[in-house]
């Protein structure tokens, strides 16, 4: 659960952190270039088809040519090569693959989710109303094409009566983006984007729990009147727990978030006890393995009482780190051995009992007969190293990516200027930061720089490191 949401857009890097109780539980970071989206709706065009692998590879306009898999049931390709076809990103894409693509699109609103060429009404089964569900299933039903269908979502059910006229409402728009969206495709040829996922600050408000959000905090003044609106017109019980951030320090420093990422990106992460869990990102799974260490149970245990706790924490602190780094796929661990059936059941209840806040689906599989613990995080968006780290070796690396330390950078300007606008500035930094503001982040430098009211100098310094501590002189 999330009762708080920092929202850092300061620059055209947006990042999103979500707390409960005052501890991040997940970070997202978009980037506006970041490729196709999860959500986006886009009229691909089939550039090959591979029936050893039952699929094919869609030119979606992107680097990377996402991926349709064929339904088992399938006898023969259902396309051809060269054919236009209407897909939607269902995970975005990683370093080493493309995005993966479906033709079953879904179009999600707030209170319904539209479901063209997938007809029925659905209504969540989370209310205890029988009598309001029908009420909104048949107002519904008035809304949606012939052939189509609809799923209407807990939060209409949560507001009554309000929640049918919502519902019916969203639908009605998601109706017509669709209908606008299948116009568009006899006048554009493909690769062509018709529908753009939602804007992820609007999908992080989409997701809040009104009862449960007691703040809600936004860095970044077109940001904070965008969230503003939205509440306006969708939550208004929850403006009172809008606020604009404004200090000298960025809103994620000053919440201890920018510490927690860079911890993220750490393998080594400490238990309590002492002991600690060491995690691994290769291209074929994840990997973590668990170590006593200096562990201490506090009592005085030895052998298997402080196996047992290292083995819990680390547990617990697993389930958090797949959400904080986003890692997917196939998952590996080797907890340290105990020998004791029961108590590796045990373990393997805390696992799932631990991943049920998590919003990715997590299946735990058990042990192998070596010992080791299979599970599975379904695979939706990049993870924080595969943004956030350079992939030279085309893997995520050691040290930070220059567009990452870049946007750092112009976060710092920001808040160097903060109070002192017009003092000249001169950032001097490795070359291929540089090469970030000389390039692609050109038009963020200026916007950066005519914001903070102060003029900037880049300078290369060769014996720098990739790092933007100390890059500034003022």
């Amino acid at each position: 659960m999330t009762d708080t949401i920092l929202i850092d857009a300061l620059t055209p890097e947006c990042r999103i952190a979500l707390l409960n109780n005052s501890r991040l539980t997940d970070i997202q970071i978009y980037r506006p270039d970041g490729g196709v989206r999860a959500g986006d709706v886009i009229l691909g065009r089939v550039k090959a088809v591979v029936p050893s692998i039952r699929g094919a590879f869609i030119d979606l306009g992107d680097p990377r040519d996402g991926f349709l898999s064929f339904s088992d049931k399938a006898e023969r390709s259902p396309v051809q090569e060269g054919d236009a076809l209407i897909v939607q990103v269902r995970h975005e894409a990683m370093v080493e693959k493309g995005a993966r693509l479906t033709t079953r699109i879904s179009l999600p609103g707030r209170y319904a989710v539209y479901t063209p060429d997938r007809p029925g009404i659905n209504v969540s089964r989370k209310g205890s109303d029988h009598d309001l569900a029908d009420r909104i299933a048949g107002a519904v039903a008035a809304e949606v094409k012939p052939g189509d269908g609809a799923i209407v979502r807990t939060a209409a059910l949560m507001l009554g009566a309000d929640g049918v006229s919502r519902a019916v409402t969203e639908l009605s728009a998601l109706r017509d983006a669709w209908l606008d969206a299948r116009a568009v495709c006899a006048q554009v040829k493909p690769p062509h984007r018709l529908i753009t996922a939602p804007d992820p600050v609007l999908q992080a408000l989409q997701g809040l729990d009104a009862i449960r959000t007691r703040r809600i905090a936004v860095e970044g003044i077109d940001t904070f009147l965008l969230a503003k609106k939205y509440l306006e017109g969708s939550e208004p019980g929850l403006l009172d727990r809008l606020e604009q951030y404004q200090g000298a320090e960025g809103i994620l420093e000053v919440e201890g978030v920018e510490a927690e990422i860079d911890a993220a990106l750490i393998p080594r992460v400490p238990l309590p006890s002492g002991g600690c869990l060491y995690i691994h990102e290769t291209p074929a799974c994840v990997t973590a393995d668990v170590d006593t260490d200096s562990a201490s149970n506090g009592g005085g245990g030895k052998g298997r009482d402080i196996i047992r706790q290292t083995n819990g924490e680390a547990a617990d602190a697993l389930m958090r780190a797949l959400r904080l780094r986003n890692l997917s796929g196939n998952i590996v661990v080797d907890f340290i051995r105990d020998g004791d059936r029961e108590v590796g059941r045990t373990l393997l209840d805390r696992l799932v009992s631990t991943s049920s806040d998590d919003p990715v689906p997590v299946e735990v599989a058990g042990f192998t007969r070596l010992g080791f613990v299979e599970l599975t995080r379904r695979r939706r968006a990049a993870s924080l190293s595969d943004i956030l780290m350079d992939h030279s070796f085309g893997m995520p690396g050691t040290d930070k990516s220059p567009e990452t330390l870049a946007y750092e950078a112009l976060r710092q300007l920001h808040h160097l200027a903060y109070g002192t606008p017009g003092r000249p500035i001169t950032i001097r930094a490795h070359r291929d930061v540089i090469a970030m503001f000389r390039g692609k982040l050109t038009s963020a430098l200026c916007d950066a720089t005519l914001r903070a009211g102060v003029s900037v100098v880049l300078e290369i310094d060769e014996a720098r490191p990739r790092s933007v501590a100390g890059i500034f002189n003022a």
